[in-house]
Parts: C-alpha cells; structure tokens; sequence
C-alpha cells in the first residue's frame, strides 16, 4: 500500500496543467527571444512584442512552476519512488537534469523579460537578447526532458 500523500489523486490534473501551460512558456519564450533580437539589431524606439512577452512570460512561468509543485509530491511517491527509480534510473536522473535546467532557465527568461520591457534605455537592450536566447533554448530542452520522462511513466497512469 501506498503512502498518503498531498493532494494524491490530483496529480492527472496538475500534471495536465504543468504541461499545457509548459508548451506555453516555450512559445511565449521563443517569442521573446525573437523579438529581443530584433530589439537589440534595431535603432527604432521599441518593440510591441518584446513588451507583451516581457510581461505574460514571466506570469507564465510562475504558472507552470505552481503546477509543477502541486503535481510533485504524488509523483515523487508514484513514480519515481515506485517506478523510475527502480526500473528506469536513467529517467530519474534526467529528472534532475531538467530540473536544474529549469532553474539556470529561470533568472535567464525573467531577466530577458524585465530588459525586453525596457526597450527605449539604449545601455540595456542588448542585453534582453543573449538572455533570452539563452533562456528559451534551456526551456526547450526542459520541456522536451519533461515530454521524454512522461513519456516513460505518468503519474496517475496505468502500472
């Protein structure tokens, strides 16, 4: 028998989300490192797009890492407790892996979107590209891992 665990019998819901909102972040963040770019390559004032994304990615991110948390307990316990860790170990290591790569991402895409917001001060907006580039390619590597390891074993899914 298993163990109690917070929220147990959520966690479809939470990983759901945790995913959704994931692929959103990579979008929003892909979009940012575009416009970031052409923001740092160009003399015009501003940039429309760069200010959006400066602002719904970082409320993404917040988002999909309340997700991650409300989902992680259970699938500590039911997955990689009871599954990874015993029978794909490999898997349970690239946890980890995104895991740490989530947080290197994280001061990366909040700092590309709080340069991006700033685009008329001409000392600053060099510096929302390489930060956001960076960020959005640690962020899709993050979201593949997750796609991979889920693929391996989902919690709330069949044993």
């Amino acid at each position: 028998m298993m163990a109690a665990v917070f929220l147990q019998g959520s966690a479809p819901v939470w990983l759901l989300l945790h995913a959704v909102v994931g692929f959103a972040v990579v979008g929003a963040v892909t979009h940012l490192a575009v416009h970031a770019v052409a923001l740092a390559r160009s003399t015009a004032p501003g940039n429309r797009g760069a200010r959006i994304f400066g602002v719904v990615l970082p409320a993404l991110f917040l988002v999909a890492f309340a997700a991650g948390l409300l989902l992680y307990p259970d699938w500590r316990v039911q997955v990689r407790g009871a599954v990874l860790d015993v029978r794909a170990p490999a898997a349970s290591a690239l946890f980890e892996l995104k895991e740490h790569l989530a947080a290197l991402a994280l001061p990366l895409v909040l700092g590309a979107a709080v340069l991006a917001r700033r685009p008329d001060a001409r000392e600053v907006r060099w510096m929302a590209a390489p930060f956001a580039v960076l960020g959005a390619t640690l962020v899709w590597v993050v979201a593949l891992l997750g796609l991979f390891i889920t693929a391996v074993r989902a919690v709330g899914g069949l044993p």
